[in-house]
């Protein structure tokens, strides 16, 4: 038999978690204003009190630091997840004060049983709450920090066993002292051509990476000699800068190889060449069977057409899910000549295309005529043996069955419009492309 208050108790529990916000306008304080029977229900469930959002002020009044103390007491040795942000950090505050101290005090006391952080603070706040700490719990790290003149940050996690996924932003990877040989995921929002490769090898269990800027920095610097193939990279987000910082994006792919990986996307957003031949060597030297590819090409970023798109997919047959992001208009990705590929890669008129493609999501403007869409859809809507195979029970198809399509189309005016289109086999529904035509 489960008595009111332990009814209640696993309901308080199962309450969604809020999103980033102000600490006081969390759940757990809204169910201790209902009644006297909730507020001691809800003081005495350390569930509720195992995720804290904090949007502080330059200077936090006591009564939050007060509050955050109360907080977590209340969690108990629940494992921690705390988003603490600050804003940008003002010219005329000279030191920390007692009051911002106390609060960061208040939460590394707790630092025994943090299992998510994420921190944007100013520097010299980092350095306060991250100095040697002991992280036992320590899964997730997220840092962004902000800048502070005069002053050059390290952080040094060594205490932290369980510790997987790190992302820092504005940081260099030679200021952060980790255990990297247990690190599954690591995120940069800058990388430099020296970083790259010892990262790489300190990071043998590395499974995902994001470079949102990859850059040259010492001009003297040489790149290694001999191929490094590391195993276990399965997830590669890539942003590369381009002119003055980095002319040439060789060095990133000629010298590596990731024969696991199957998630890749490149964004050329600040780039203005596109790698073409540097990213088919880098896949045809992997030998990776990469099931995920995206493209993300920005207004004056790097110029590509849709011939360069074809080529490089026809050395991806392995990919089932597509998706093209294009926010330059003069630059044609998704055109019919492009979807024509599929129809005629059946018809035996051309080389096999994206033959296991399911997903194709697309968002820009829009190059094409829906009735080649209607005719892609209709083309793979049937599963297609080989003619050689006479054994039904036993044939695989050649080519895959196209599931969904999904279109954001940019507009004048600053609008979209949204179409979304579910394929069945041996039913595909073409009116809702041709009523666009």
């Amino acid at each position: 038999m489960f008595c009111v208050e332990d009814v209640m108790e696993e309901s308080f529990s199962q309450a969604p978690e809020c999103p980033p916000s102000k600490l006081a306008l969390k759940s757990p304080l809204h169910l201790g204003k209902v009644c006297r029977a909730w507020r001691e229900i809800a003081w005495a469930t350390p569930q509720l009190w195992k995720t804290m959002s904090l949007s502080v002020p330059n200077i936090p009044q006591m009564s939050m630091v007060d509050l955050v103390r109360q907080w977590l007491s209340r969690s108990g040795q629940q494992p921690l997840s705390i988003s603490l942000m600050f804003p940008n950090f003002p010219e005329e505050l000279k030191g920390i004060h007692e009051s911002t101290s106390s609060l960061l005090d208040a939460i590394r006391d707790h630092s025994y049983h943090w299992r998510r952080m994420q921190l944007f603070i100013p520097e010299t706040y980092l350095d306060i709450l991250l100095w040697n700490v002991r992280l036992p719990l320590l899964e997730t790290l997220k840092i962004h920090p902000i800048f502070q003149p005069m002053h050059i940050l390290h952080i040094h996690l060594v205490n932290a066993p369980l510790l997987t996924r790190v992302e820092v932003d504005d940081m260099h990877f030679q200021h952060l002292s980790l255990e990297w040989t247990n690190i599954t995921f690591v995120g940069f929002t800058c990388i430099l051509l020296e970083e790259y490769f010892p990262l790489l090898r300190l990071a043998p269990a590395l499974t995902g990476c994001k470079f949102i800027m990859m850059v040259k920095g010492d001009d003297d610097y040489d790149c290694p000699t001999e191929i490094f193939t590391h195993q276990s990279l399965r997830t590669m987000h890539i942003r590369p800068q381009g002119r003055p910082f980095f002319p040439d994006l060789d060095p990133f792919f000629s010298k590596v190889s990731f024969p696991s990986l199957v998630d890749f996307t490149y964004d050329s957003s600040l780039s203005d060449e596109f790698p073409l031949d540097s990213l088919l060597s880098l896949f045809d030297r992997s030998q990776c069977s990469i099931t995920h590819f995206a493209l993300v090409i920005h207004e004056d970023g790097a110029p590509m057409d849709e011939q360069d798109l074809v080529l490089l997919l026809k050395a991806l047959p392995s990919v089932t899910h597509l998706s093209l992001l294009n926010s330059d208009r003069d630059i044609l990705l998704l055109t019919n000549h492009f979807l024509r590929h599929f129809a005629e890669s059946l018809q035996g008129k051309a080389d096999e295309f994206l033959p296991h493609l399911q997903v194709l999501k697309y968002e820009g403007w829009r190059s094409f005529d829906w009735e080649e869409v209607a005719n892609m859809c209709h083309s793979r809507s049937i599963p297609r043996f080989p003619a050689s195979d006479n054994d039904a029970s036993k044939r695989i198809p050649k080519f895959a069955i196209l599931r969904c399509l999904e279109f954001e189309l940019a507009r004048d005016l600053g609008t979209t419009i949204h179409v979304q289109c579910n394929v069945y086999e041996d039913d595909v529904d073409m009116v809702d492309f041709l009523q666009f035509a």
